[in-house]
């Protein structure tokens, strides 16, 4: 026993095992690399790799923690099934199984626990390095926000959740991506909304969408005013059509005296649509649940009150590209809360006004196109928005950092004016001079543009073309400070501006 014991022990000057020397620095890197290449090119024979690879994770060195956190998760986005797994019952265990039947399980059944404890880590580290972030954005240092370990994590979220959208814990990834969709610190909020925003356009209508959409609208919910606008844009990404809302077609019956070929032809055919019928009936289900997930959140938006002026934006934009997918009863309210909003685009006693002109355009632009959608079926007082956007282009005009929304009122001018019906040459008249007085304010690619639509409506309209014709005589005074396009008697003035 003595000799054994002295045998055991290792004296002072006893050279160290290789695998009970701590590696460098550049071998961690080495080692890092080694087993992420193993995994990718034989998952199956070398998935012990996984647990060695994660080891790394829980380094001291920041820099080994940061790189082995992005290669686990691209190894995983690389190795995981496209399919979800089910690890198998008890009973099921107990079964006799075929030799490759066994190794698949067994493979399966490491893979998925390596993946969950890695979700886990992910989790319980984004967690711990939330402050560290906070500090950093509130010094100032955005280079560091982008390299920093809460920006790893998301970004290793955002990559797992692309591309394996379908695999387990996919909804997992989802909640945290959307928590830190409305995180305070921007960097981080817009990494997380990245990554939701690529799914949402890069996948088809499917569960995943639809748990992503859910999920933002309870952001919505949650923090009412307080929300990024940001969240709200994400759903601008949503692409869906009326095809989506049809649902399948039904079957042709069959007339009695049509010949039994074409029975034939229609019993292979309808083995082919089943599966297709049975999969637009889904998209149709996930589409209408996703539709109204989305409209749920833009009428509590436009329920504000006062209006938050920077969601109105993204909701009035989601609004005009969504509304016509839904029945003529929503086009009532939608109409009446848009038109109460329009209360809030007067000025008040400091001269501020609650709706920015960004929001004052979105308005008019939001219901033109709705009312252009349902085949002008709406007895409806159009006048205030006229108004409105009558009003706006003085208010472009007369601030330089407004100039950038002169395509959103060239927009919104191609709907009211030159789209939908024919309008009196006095009310016509009325926006082209005061759109020919703001070119003189406006830069030089502004001013051609509304130029090139002044010409579009003169060509329309041509007895608006009185405002450049000298010789033609109107009764009356021009009035430039009334706030109606039609009773300013633009006719009596001329389009002096052309000549500078």
């Amino acid at each position: 026993k003595g000799k054994k014991d002295k045998k055991d022990k290792k004296g002072p000057n006893q050279p160290v095992a290789e695998e009970d020397k701590p590696l460098t620095h550049e071998e961690k890197k080495i080692s890092i690399a080694d087993h992420c290449s193993k995994l990718m090119h034989e998952p199956e024979k070398n998935i012990s790799s996984l647990s060695r690879l994660h080891q790394f994770c829980s380094d001291a060195d920041t820099i080994i923690v940061k790189m082995a956190l992005l290669s686990e998760a691209m190894v995983f986005s690389d190795i995981l099934p496209d399919y979800r797994i089910r690890l198998p019952t008890e009973k099921e265990k107990e079964m006799k199984v075929s030799k490759e039947v066994a190794q698949q399980r067994a493979y399966e059944s490491q893979i998925l626990g390596g993946y969950q404890r890695f979700l886990q880590f992910l989790e319980a580290i984004g967690r711990k390095s939330e402050g560290e972030a906070k500090i950093m954005w509130e010094n100032g240092d955005e280079a560091a926000l982008q390299g920093c370990t809460l920006g790893i994590v998301v970004n290793a979220m955002s990559m797992l959740q692309k591309r394996r959208p379908t695999f387990n814990f996919a909804n997992n990834l989802l909640q945290s991506l959307a928590r830190r969709a409305d995180s305070p610190i921007p960097t981080i909020a817009d990494m997380a909304l990245s990554g939701l925003k690529e799914t949402i356009e890069n996948s088809p209508m499917n569960e995943h969408v639809k748990s992503c959409v859910s999920l933002l609208a309870d952001v919505v919910k949650k923090k009412q005013e307080r929300v990024n606008p940001q969240v709200l844009r994400v759903f601008l990404s949503l692409r869906i059509t009326s095809e989506m809302l049809s649902g399948p077609a039904k079957k042709r019956k069959l007339k009695q005296g049509e010949v039994d070929d074409e029975e034939e032809r229609d019993l292979e055919a309808s083995m082919m649509e089943g599966a297709a019928g049975a999969q637009k009936g889904e998209t149709k289900r996930l589409a209408m649940i996703v539709l109204d997930s989305i409209l749920t959140s833009y009428f509590r938006v436009l329920k504000f009150d006062p209006p938050a002026s920077d969601l109105l934006p993204p909701v009035l934009e989601g609004l005009s590209r969504f509304a016509h997918l839904v029945n003529i009863d929503f086009f009532s309210d939608l109409l009446q809360a848009i038109k109460a909003l329009l209360v809030y685009q007067t000025a008040d006693a400091d001269g501020e006004r609650a709706l920015s002109v960004v929001s004052s355009l979105h308005c008019v632009v939001c219901v033109f196109r709705c009312l252009k959608s349902q085949g002008e079926v709406w007895e409806m007082d159009l006048q205030d928005f006229y108004d409105v956007m009558f009003q706006c282009i003085f208010r472009i005009g007369a601030s330089s950092s407004e100039f950038v929304h002169v395509p959103l009122l060239l927009e919104a001018l191609q709907l009211t004016l030159y789209d939908l019906r024919q309008l009196s040459s006095d009310r016509v008249a009325g926006f082209a001079k005061r759109l020919l007085s703001i070119t003189l304010c406006l830069p030089a690619h502004s001013s051609i543009l509304v130029l090139a639509f002044v010409r579009q409506l003169f060509t329309r309209y041509p007895k608006a073309r009185r405002l450049v014709e000298t010789d033609s005589s109107c009764v009356g005074l021009y009035n430039p400070e009334l706030g109606n396009a039609e009773l300013s008697n633009s006719l009596a003035s001329t389009a002096w501006t052309l000549y500078l």
